[in-house]
């Protein structure tokens, strides 16, 4: 199913562009003489099953769809992470091999060069003929973000992730920019995008934000997908407009709605959407009416995909598909896409009128003498103060009040942070609770992200 979507593309324009890696242009027919070079090199090997770690490229692309192509089940490590932890995603995935640029002193394991592979593929092919075998069952393994603890694997069918996109006749031909790593589920979302609706990637050197906006401009991208966190870094940083962007979407984190009123003025041409979706869960809805949160009319809806329902404060979900479950017995857990139990999503929600708004995760809940308090309430105050670029609010263990409240602020530049702090006090005095008012504010140069997302797994020291 996947590289026949690649295929049946080249088939009609093969001389259409299909990847922008780093300024190179990858057509659909050169993409798909690449996929099965690499399918010809994997079903001669005999792997079943691999871990990639390499950068997200045009060469990543082309192994996952070979990977598809020959049946070869393949898990991609973050390659942010240090080669260390290679053993920890070999292992999870139970992998025979992994495959790098060059080899890795830190990791024991099997090592197989991509461009070793590669050679051999196209040896191979010379003598066999072009793949073209598709899977019907073929899957790979997506490890979590692991913004609150260890990645965990989680193995999908790709036709699951594949079905999960829609066919749209607006979409045709369109433009993406990579924004998300190819390890992130979002990641995987794009490529489904642009190869369910005969689109093109564009692949950025990096993920600054000059760099990104650089790209975007040059290679006339049309739709752009990424987390709250980054969208924030880019609109502090970013004045003019965009307007032929035509889609907008955000994913990954709760958004607010000073953010999205400032995604409106800076791409008037385009569609907002935001995304809800998981690791496990797959895409769950989305909304693009411009306001946070969702409608309450999706609750509930018998006719829903994938039925929404809040219980004791927790959104719960009874998805259509998703995960075929985590790799490695070591999880304990399991979750089949023909399982109709409803599903702890782990976000704290609050049905307000005819909206439901997002509060927080049920892991990162403050108990501050007794109260329980949501860093997502208070940081939605603080980011609304002139001066203020990013913020995280966490819980510092106290032995009275059980925690503290603290607050991480990254300021815009030239921001003076003595009048920074005087603001944040005195929104905080007006908007929140005495329980929910930060005893301690930190201001720190940047904030920690995994995938585009803030981190959340330590609270931060203040130094201030």
């Amino acid at each position: 199913m996947i590289s026949r979507l690649l295929s049946d593309a080249a088939a009609s324009d093969p001389a259409a562009p299909f990847l922008i890696d780093r300024g190179r242009i990858w057509s659909r027919g050169e993409s798909l003489a690449a996929v099965r070079t690499l399918a010809a090199a994997l079903l001669q090997a005999g792997h079943r099953r691999l871990v990639a770690y390499l950068e997200d490229s045009a060469d990543l692309v082309h192994l996952l769809l070979a990977a598809a192509e020959s049946g070869v089940e393949i898990a991609l490590a973050n390659r942010l992470s240090p080669p260390s932890e290679l053993a920890h995603y070999a292992s999870t995935s139970d992998a025979e091999a992994v495959v790098v640029r060059t080899p890795e002193s830190d990791f024991t394991g099997r090592q197989i060069r991509f461009d070793d592979l590669l050679s051999h593929g196209a040896g191979h092919q010379a003598s066999a003929g072009a793949v073209d075998r598709t899977e019907p069952d073929a899957t790979v393994v997506i490890f979590t973000t692991g913004t609150t603890g260890r990645p965990k694997g989680v193995r999908y069918r790709w036709e699951n992730l594949v079905g999960q996109v829609r066919r749209r006749d607006d979409q045709h031909g369109s433009r993406w920019i990579l924004l998300y790593q190819f390890n992130h589920f979002a990641g995987f979302q794009v490529l489904a995008h642009i190869l369910g609706n005969d689109g093109s990637l564009v692949i950025p050197a990096n993920r600054d934000v000059d760099e990104i906006r650089t790209a975007m401009a040059r290679h006339a991208v049309t739709h752009v997908s990424a987390t709250p966190t980054f969208w924030r870094l880019f609109t502090g940083q970013s004045a003019a407009p965009l307007p032929e962007v035509r889609q907008v979407t955000l994913g990954g984190e709760a958004s607010t709605q000073d953010l999205l009123d400032r995604l409106r003025a800076l791409f008037p041409n385009a569609v907002v959407s935001q995304v809800y979706a998981t690791t496990e869960l797959g895409s769950c809805f989305s909304v693009t009416d411009g306001c946070c949160g969702f409608p309450a009319t999706l609750l509930d809806d018998p006719d829903r995909p994938n039925a929404l329902r809040i219980i004791d404060g927790e959104l719960q979900i009874r998805p259509r598909s998703g995960m075929l479950g985590y790799t490695g017995a070591s999880n304990g857990e399991h979750s089949s896409a023909s399982d109709p139990t409803w599903v702890p999503t782990g976000d704290v929600v609050e049905q307000v009128g005819d909206r439901v708004y997002f509060r927080g995760r049920t892991s990162e809940v403050i108990n501050v003498g007794g109260v329980k308090v949501l860093p997502l309430d208070i940081e939605a105050v603080i980011v609304t103060v002139p001066g203020v670029r990013h913020v995280r609010v966490s819980g510092k263990p106290n032995p009275i009040m059980g925690s503290l409240v603290i607050a991480d602020i990254v300021l815009e530049d030239e921001a003076p942070q003595a009048d920074v702090e005087a603001r944040i006090r005195q929104a905080a005095e007006r908007s929140l609770s005495r329980y929910q008012q930060p005893r301690l504010l930190n201001f720190v140069p940047h904030l920690e992200t995994v995938n585009q997302k803030l981190s959340r797994r330590q609270p931060s020291e203040p130094t201030s």
